[in-house]
């Protein structure tokens, strides 16, 4: 059996602040779908944790159509079992390494 490909969403750095959109909506998507959760699942599971989100909203994060606060990438990173960090694409997190490296 071939794995299953998991759709992602491609935008620019640059796009994205322009737009005012998110760039982590396709890392969550593809956390999400690692760990085995339904859109309405993982709302459930965020609200259990005390963040009332609904699937809509999920749908819309994971789309890039909305932006997201820095509380709520905590809650998202609580939620899918993740480090912080991993809610970001691999492109931003060299980005982040190599500005925080000492010199």
């Amino acid at each position: 059996m071939s794995p299953r490909r998991i759709p992602t969403v491609k935008c620019s750095i640059e796009h994205v602040v322009r737009t005012g959109r998110n760039i982590v909506g396709g890392e969550i998507r593809r956390l999400r779908y690692q760990n085995g959760l339904s859109q309405p699942a993982f709302a459930a599971k965020c609200q259990r944790m005390g963040w009332d989100i609904t699937r809509d909203t999920i749908a819309k994060i994971e789309a890039g159509k909305r932006w997201v606060g820095d509380f709520e990438l905590i809650h998202l990173a609580r939620s899918l079992g993740a480090p912080l960090d991993a809610l970001f694409p691999a492109s931003v997190r060299k980005t982040l390494r190599r500005s925080t490296s000492p010199s």
